[in-house]
């Protein structure tokens, strides 16, 4: 029995930057389970070929991973593979189903057999097992299933305790070179990979502490090695990308992470995403000294009453003195910090724009990216809210394929208007050379001339984008040798 886990096409065909962590950690859980299972990465696929390949490969079950913002495109992957393989099992997976709560709907907008909620490594191949003796569902804890027309729910899943249990994630059959990788590397063959799962904050915007389910667990340092050694001997990878939601929750656990890179000889750049209030001296030297060349932070603003609104009574992220502080010890030493923004939290208005530049003209990230407006994801108190203010139904992520944003205070129009006086203070604060490329680039050749398309169009564009702002990068970490 042939399994195949889909990345279904992106709306706008092409390439992604990094292979479906979440989908080869569960291929490596399937595979060990003792099932045939494959991955179909068909981000760039027209929906043509993904018919064509579903023929040809013609799998029995069929898993598609689901994002709120691209739910349409996960949608029609299942309504395609229902017509092409009318007579196959079909799974939903992912972050969508996972947390919006009308699980119910799911089963109408788009005809899928099962429904898998939140982490998949152990829920999939109890499925697989059921489907291949002839069993009933029932026993598969964390789904919801059609059975003879009715639709059923088990037992919640609890998340996995022991991460170290888990199995390596398994790419075979993806090529990992076809990726867009890291932006200042992109000659390196680049993977993700988590160290942790769990955020031990709850944003007001964020879908993460709905899916850890409130906690955070960690790996060993001695497992999260293995993997980085399996995709740098197995896979060819040249450079990783930590995707935990905060990567230095655990000061020691990073610590022994870069001594064991650095005692096992591993020689590649990675970037990890973290918080300000997790990072300090020590850990920035260590992890510099271990092939670390940036780090992402969630700044989301500079104003504290925004901060503060977006912790809404829970424990605030940081604090601009905390942002002030990591920012400061990432130039110190060498690693560049970039800064994640965004537009139109509870409170934000021209005065909250403004301490955002402000804030952004003293810390000088390497890179602002984003500064987008504030949209509304299933299961966050920002979701909730916006429901409490009419600005969407709880129906709204059924009826319609649209990105919600959060305009309970102010229109779409404000909230663009806003966004633009961030970019232009952002662009002009720190005007050079550099910086102006950089915003002509990303606001009038992606979104204007390309409507956000590959830049297959203007090779030329592409070549002197990279020659004028992302290179060397990594090329002290490629040419040392401890």
């Amino acid at each position: 029995m042939k399994t195949l886990l889909i990345n279904p096409p992106r709306e706008v065909p092409q390439p992604a930057d990094l292979p479906p962590l979440g989908l080869a950690y569960l291929a490596g859980a399937i595979h060990a389970a003792g099932h045939e299972v494959g991955i179909l990465e068909a981000s760039s696929y027209s929906w043509a070929k993904l018919a064509n390949q579903l023929k040809a490969l013609n799998p029995q079950v069929v898993g598609v991973t689901c994002w709120s913002i691209e739910r349409a495109q996960a949608f029609k992957t299942v309504a395609i593979t229902r017509e092409v393989l009318p007579n196959s099992l079909i799974l939903l997976g992912g972050p969508h189903p996972s947390t919006y709560p009308l699980t119910e709907l799911l089963f109408e907008r788009c005809h899928v057999d099962i429904v898998a909620k939140f982490e998949g490594e152990e829920t999939v191949p109890e499925i697989l097992d059921a489907v291949r003796c002839g069993a009933s569902f029932e026993g598969v804890s964390g789904i919801w299933y059609k059975h003879h027309g009715d639709i059923r729910r088990t037992a919640p899943r609890g998340v996995t305790k022991d991460l170290n249990a888990l199995p390596m994630p398994r790419y075979d059959g993806i090529r990992l070179d076809n990726y867009n990788g890291l932006p200042e590397i992109r000659h390196l063959t680049t993977a993700s990979m988590v160290t942790s799962r769990g955020c031990p904050y709850a944003c007001n915007f964020c879908s993460a502490p709905v899916m850890g389910q409130g906690k955070v667990r960690f790996r060993s340092a001695d497992n999260i090695l293995e993997e980085i050694q399996t995709l740098t001997e197995k896979y060819g990878v040249g450079a990783i990308y930590f995707a935990d939601d905060l990567y230095t929750t655990k000061k020691k656990l990073v610590l022994d992470i870069c001594a064991k890179m650095i005692e096992s000889r591993i020689v590649l750049p990675w970037v990890a995403v973290t918080s300000a209030s997790y990072v300090d001296e020590e850990l920035v030297i260590a992890m510099k000294e271990a092939g670390c060349y940036r780090l992402d932070f969630g700044i989301e603003s500079g104003s504290p009453k925004i901060l503060k609104n977006i912790a809404d009574g829970k424990v605030q992220k940081h604090t601009i003195d905390e942002a002030r502080q990591a920012f400061a010890l990432c130039h110190k030493h060498g690693i560049r910090p970039r800064s994640y923004l965004m537009v139109g939290n509870p409170g934000e208005d021209e005065s909250t724009i403004d301490e955002t530049i402000a804030l952004m003209k003293e810390i000088r990230p390497y890179d602002t990216w984003g500064a987008t407006i504030t949209m509304i994801e299933p299961g966050t108190r920002l979701y909730n809210l916006a429901i409490q203010k009419g600005v969407i139904t709880d129906r709204f992520f059924h009826e319609s394929d649209a990105t919600p944003y959060y305009t309970g205070e102010k229109t779409l129009e404000e909230l663009q208007k806003l966004r633009l006086r961030l970019v232009r203070g952002l662009v002009w604060n720190n005007l050079s050379p550099r910086t102006l490329v950089i915003y002509l680039v990303r606001n009038l050749f992606y979104s204007r001339l390309l409507g956000g398309q590959h830049w297959l169009r203007f090779p030329r564009l592409k070549k002197l984008y990279y020659y004028l702002f992302v290179t060397k990068a990594a090329k002290g970490i490629e040419e040392r040798t401890y």
